[in-house]
């Protein structure tokens, strides 16, 4: 297997494993010895402690002398200004660097951002990253601007402030011009300061301003944001292709100004733009701002100039309806032509009532993600968004108002994932009926809502038409119980004659039957999906034929502890009692039952490893 890996996949593995285990990867075989160091000391990570050893020891220093044509990355945390005499010779050693991220400890007696100032650039002349955060007491920001002009190289800046909501620290847009005349060559900006309003006045200057044309990605915190700074980011950055709008931390108002009155004037300052963000195709933002000014002005501006959105991420906090029904107007704008939507709603208790998400019909919607949101009406989703392919739901819960809508409408979905999600069991049914092409299915911590049990101890996952090419369960629960028996049936023969010839038939279906248990085996515990034999599954057959009877006789043993909820191997036909869950489908190639989590004996606490068996 070594021969056969090139170099070049050698190096994507290398970054993908734990960085304390890549140096033992390198050791492997000579091939594997580059990779392995080039990833180890790709980037390195220096607090105060480890810089004064590098340069104190001299059996250290000669380690990092021999490595240091692959380091290209320096992360920076917390440099107090007594090691200062070291960051000339950090420079020296590392000439080479693409990648700077520098976070400096501040005290009130000491310089503030005295790295920033103290750092040769011009001696960094292949730089290309720059990740800086200043202290809340930074003075000067132009200087700081002028400091960086020497690094040609750089196309990405971060620029970072130690308290991101503080109102005496904020960024004018006169600072932002002074960005741009010392860093003409910059192609990424990304601002976590809050920014400072732009008066009247400021208005009619920002419209003679020169234009950064190389910014083609910019992010910035949504404190103050209104239509005079959208106006004043539409004339600067002309060429964007992507925009991100961050929350801040604070989302109750930091100025309590209101915007009612003035919605309508913005909406009609921005439309007296030549252009508005005319190659803009991928938007992230909440829908309202820290200052409750609503972002739905925004994308009814780029409707307005015929922008066509790909990919848009809406953050909502929900603590008003009126918020609530921002995100269905903010939807509606870019509804005819996204591609890719994230939906995220943070529901506060106040929120009342916690209305449904109103989609708009979204023709061109192939990729949705919805997180936390507490009611999601599935026939509505699909019948809105004909073309989905793939759907990713979590901390929510979905429900069908009408089952028998547009069942025999096909749906094009191939790709469904419910995470910490409530469902009534019956939804499935609908989706295999609908969605033929479903291929993918992920269920993790799902509690299915079941109205009541079979009289026999059953409940009945129903797929029978899908043919799934994965199907992935983990912790789920039944009606808020869990079960611990679940049998995978599917059907014997799924070629299409035979099918036709068996629909007067009674269709025979192969099971597989499995055990959620304590696995012992190398004296570890460990949960474990048990498959069960011929004898045992009949057993289980019988068991359940008499169900009630058997149930009621059951009785409690005290060697019969649960880690987690999970009983040892040995008890399975004790764990009959709390029913089956029996996952029907067509076919499906294969599925990842449970995770194998090992388990603390002492204090039965499970471990965060995962370990996933494949059937």
């Amino acid at each position: 297997m070594v021969s056969i890996l090139l170099p070049n996949i050698l190096s994507y593995i290398a970054t993908h494993i734990n960085k304390k285990d890549q140096t033992s990867c390198s050791l492997v075989c000579k091939r594997w010895t580059e990779p392995f160091l080039n990833a180890y000391w790709a980037k390195l990570e220096i607090d105060e402690n480890k810089l004064s050893t590098m340069f104190a020891t001299s059996t250290l220093n000669e380690v990092y002398r021999k490595n240091v044509h692959r380091v290209w990355a320096l992360d920076l945390k917390r440099i107090n200004i007594r090691h200062i005499g070291y960051v000339t010779q950090l420079q020296q050693s590392f000439p080479g660097i693409k990648y700077l991220f520098c976070d400096e400890e501040n005290h009130e007696d000491e310089s503030d951002n005295w790295m920033i100032r103290s750092i040769d650039w011009i001696s960094w002349r292949f730089l290309t990253h720059l990740s800086i955060k200043l202290t809340s007491k930074h003075s000067g920001l132009e200087d700081i601007f002028m400091n960086l002009s020497v690094s040609r190289s750089l196309a990405h800046f971060t620029l970072n402030s130690e308290n991101n909501v503080e109102e005496t620290n904020t960024m004018l847009w006169t600072q932002f011009e002074s960005l741009h005349r010392h860093m003409r060559q910059l192609e990424y900006l990304d601002i976590n300061y809050p920014l400072s309003s732009i008066s009247k006045y400021d208005l009619e200057m920002i419209k003679t301003i020169e234009p950064a044309h190389k910014i083609t990605k910019i992010t910035f915190l949504d404190v103050r944001i209104d239509g005079s700074w959208l106006c004043y980011f539409a004339l600067k950055y002309p060429n964007l292709l992507s925009l991100n709008m961050k929350p801040c931390k604070a989302r109750r108002p930091l100025v309590q100004e209101t915007y009612i009155n003035k919605y309508q004037g913005q909406l009609i300052l921005l439309k007296t733009l030549n252009q508005f963000f005319p190659y803009l195709k991928m938007v992230q933002t909440p829908t309202h701002t820290c200052n409750r000014w609503p972002l739905y002005i925004f994308y009814m501006t780029l409707n307005y100039f015929n922008i066509k959105l790909e990919r848009v991420v809406f953050d909502t906090h929900v603590y008003k309806s009126l918020l609530m029904d921002n995100l269905t107007k903010c939807i509606k704008q870019v509804s005819e032509s996204v591609k890719i939507m994230w939906v995220t709603i943070t529901d506060y208790l106040n929120a009342k009532p916690r209305s449904r998400i109103i989609f708009n019909l979204c023709p061109k919607l192939v990729e949705l993600h919805i997180l936390e949101h507490r009611r999601i009406e599935m026939e509505h989703l699909l019948d809105q968004c004909p073309v989905l392919r793939s759907l990713y739901i979590e901390n929510s819960t979905t429900y069908l108002i009408n089952p028998s809508r547009h069942i025999t409408i096909p749906h094009s979905l191939q790709k469904l994932e419910f995470i910490n999600v409530s469902v009534p069991i019956h939804l499935f049914n609908y989706i295999s009926l609908r969605c033929k092409q479903l291929k993918y299915l992920k269920l993790k911590s799902v509690t299915f809502l079941i109205p009541e049990w079979d009289i026999n101890g059953k409940a009945l996952f129903d797929m029978h038409m899908s043919q799934l090419k994965t199907f992935i369960i983990y912790n789920y629960s039944y009606c808020f119980q869990h079960v611990r028996h679940y049998a995978i049936e599917q059907l014997e023969n799924t070629d299409g004659n035979s099918l036709q010839h068996q629909e007067s038939q009674e269709i025979s279906f192969r099971t597989n039957w499995y055990h959620l248990c304590l696995d012992k085996t190398n004296r570890k515990e460990r949960l474990l999906a048990w498959e069960l034999g011929r004898r045992d599954i009949e057993f289980s057959q019988r068991y359940y034929k008499d169900f009630e009877r058997r149930k009621k006789r059951e009785k409690k043993r005290k060697d019969m502890i649960r880690h987690c909820g999970y009983a040892p191997k040995r008890f399975w036909k004790r764990d009959l009692q709390y029913g089956v869950m029996i996952f029907r489908f067509k076919s499906v190639k294969e599925y990842f039952l449970d995770e194998k989590r090992e388990i603390d004996k002492d204090k039965h606490i499970q471990s965060h490893q995962l370990n996933e068996r494949k059937f």
